[in-house]
């Protein structure tokens, strides 16, 4: 797997205006945009539905022709770039499910190793250690024997993107790779996404809708907005300076946290315990309107042993409980909201 240079300009947009060229006049979804992407470097593009961020993409991919602007790949324009040369500079993932027929997985990993075959269309000793590269990169061995409609929704995006790689482009551009997945292979997919700009120094640019995993995980935001302009810069940054705010018009985000706020309702309560135990007990709290705090006249003890978990609720007298739901129900019962 080709690794290129970390830190350097991949692509970058300059004064871009994107949209769609109608009879009468142009309809301009995203303008002026100043924009880049690194070598090693995992962006997430994030905005509301509808501000432009598949239009965006699909120009930087050269699927779409810009209004007026330039795309530059590597410090060459993208205009400059045949089919074929771009063909081993970007590789798209979209969100669309594709119809495979009986290819069996590693056979449309293997789809992308087309850029580089001559007319015989037959594999050489170097593609298929790509394809075997790929796989093991993208974490499918375990399925790329399998029929693609053998496949989850999250097995069949880690198949597009082990195609992807297997192209073996500097950029990967995706639209929306965790749409769809449930949230165990949603982390998947931004993990495995994070870990290959660090193994293989890609840069790596997605839309996505997924705020939480975004500000985790990503070096660098792109933030689109409405009748607003579009912003780059690293994800913290843009929370202090309300960058995020502005976009998503957020109600009750916590800048301590990076999450929805949790409304106390007054009503506190004290905590001991300690790791994760401790965590999610805090948590589940102040979903329900807990304060946590020492000066509390209800003190909840956690307890824990090899395999079980249990709740000392200590008031007047000690109360157990072995759920948190549990724990929750009784503090609802004997705590007054306070007004």
């Amino acid at each position: 797997m080709t690794e290129v240079e970390n830190n350097d300009i991949a692509l970058a947009v300059k004064g871009l205006h994107v949209g769609y060229q109608l009879k009468r006049e142009n309809l301009v979804v995203l303008r002026g945009l100043n924009l880049d992407l690194k070598h090693g470097e995992l962006v997430c593009f994030m905005g509301p539905n509808g501000v432009g961020k598949s239009t965006l993409l699909r120009t930087i991919a050269g699927v779409q022709q810009p209004l007026s602007g330039t795309v530059e790949i590597e410090e060459k324009p993208l205009k400059n770039f045949s089919a074929a040369e771009l063909a081993t500079k970007i590789s798209l993932v979209l969100t669309d499910r594709i119809n495979a027929g009986n290819m069996t997985a590693r056979e449309l990993i293997g789809l992308g190793r087309y850029p580089y075959l001559n007319w015989s269309v037959k594999f050489k000793d170097d593609d298929l250690i790509k394809i075997e590269q790929s796989i093991a990169l993208s974490e499918v061995g375990a399925y790329a024997h399998k029929k693609i409609y053998e496949l989850s929704d999250g097995q069949m995006q880690k198949v597009m993107i082990a195609r992807a790689l297997c192209q073996d482009t500097s950029i990967l551009i995706l639209d929306e790779p965790t749409a769809h997945l449930d949230l165990n292979n949603r982390v998947a997919i931004i993990n495995l996404l994070k870990n290959l700009t660090r193994q293989t120094g890609k840069a790596v640019l997605m839309a996505t809708h997924e705020l939480d995993l975004a500000l985790q995980a990503a070096d660098k935001l792109w933030l689109a907005g409405f009748n607003v302009p579009v912003v780059s810069g690293f994800p913290e940054d843009l929370v202090l300076n309300g960058a995020i705010d502005r976009v998503f018009e957020l109600k009750g985000f916590d800048l301590k946290t990076g999450q929805l706020e949790k409304k106390s309702l007054g009503k506190k309560v004290a905590l001991k315990g300690s790791g994760h135990e401790y965590l999610w007990t805090k948590n589940a709290l102040e979903r329900n309107g807990y304060e946590v705090s020492d000066e509390a006249d209800y003190r909840i003890h956690i307890l824990t042993s090899e395999n079980t978990i249990s709740w000392e609720i200590e008031s007047e007298g000690v109360v157990a409980t072995n759920t948190l739901e549990d724990l929750v129900s009784y503090l609802n019962n004997e705590i007054v909201e306070v007004v």
